[in-house]
């Protein structure tokens, strides 16, 4: 193999790199825009595009911002997403991570229904306007009429590995885990309160740990 043809085989092998690397910084870039144009436009309640990406496929019907579309959706009250995300498979039982603490043993998860009243709760103890209408109630009807459940204990889920005497601890603070329920009578709002009366049924579950503001 002569010098040039080797020159020639490594600067084809060098701009074969470069071409990969810029083609995987361009595809990176262009998915954060399309993320970030697509959460832009669900918040400001322009919903239509984010049900053409789930129904082409460009996104999961699960996605969200951070949060899933479903949890957030009914948190707002929007019972036209609601409807569409759970005709279209959205999982309605299925917990979530809703805050990752850096260094805390623990992560706390949550249902799309517990997110949807907890969300309330978090404003209230800012003492922010509470927006509780007929529209969110309804969006909570559908949730439980599709197999959420208020009973669902949602909170703290540990990390393997960690000490009973840790876990202690936090309990210390708070439950690991509260219940829809639990939340609406901290929330104590009229509509909420006959929403919980009417779906109101006997736990099977003894709670160990009184209500507690915080999960």
């Amino acid at each position: 193999m002569n010098a040039n043809l080797f020159r020639a085989m490594v600067l084809i092998f060098i701009i074969s790199i470069f071409i990969g690397v810029f083609s995987i910084i361009a595809y990176l870039t262009w998915t954060t825009y399309k993320q970030e144009s697509m959460c832009s436009n669900y918040y400001k309640g322009n919903t239509e595009h984010t049900k053409a990406l789930i129904l082409d496929k460009s996104i999961s019907v699960d996605d969200g911002c951070p949060h899933p579309f479903l949890a957030y959706s009914s948190k707002i009250g929007d019972t036209s997403m609601v409807k569409f995300l759970i005709e279209n498979g959205a999982k309605i039982k299925q917990k979530f991570s809703y805050k990752r603490p850096k260094v805390a043993p623990y992560v706390i998860k949550h249902t799309p229904l517990f997110y949807a009243i907890y969300g309330k709760y978090e404003l209230k103890k800012i003492n922010f306007p509470l927006e509780i209408d007929e529209k969110y109630i309804a969006a909570l009807e559908m949730l439980v009429q599709n197999g959420a459940d208020l009973h669902t204990p949602c909170g703290r889920e540990y990390k393997d590995g960690v000490s009973d005497s840790l876990k202690t601890a936090y309990r210390t603070e708070s439950p690991d885990t509260q219940n829809a329920l639990d939340i609406i009578k901290l929330i104590d709002h009229p509509l909420l309160n006959d929403f919980a009366e009417k779906h109101t049924k006997p736990s099977t579950h003894k709670r160990k740990n009184h209500p507690s503001p915080e999960t």
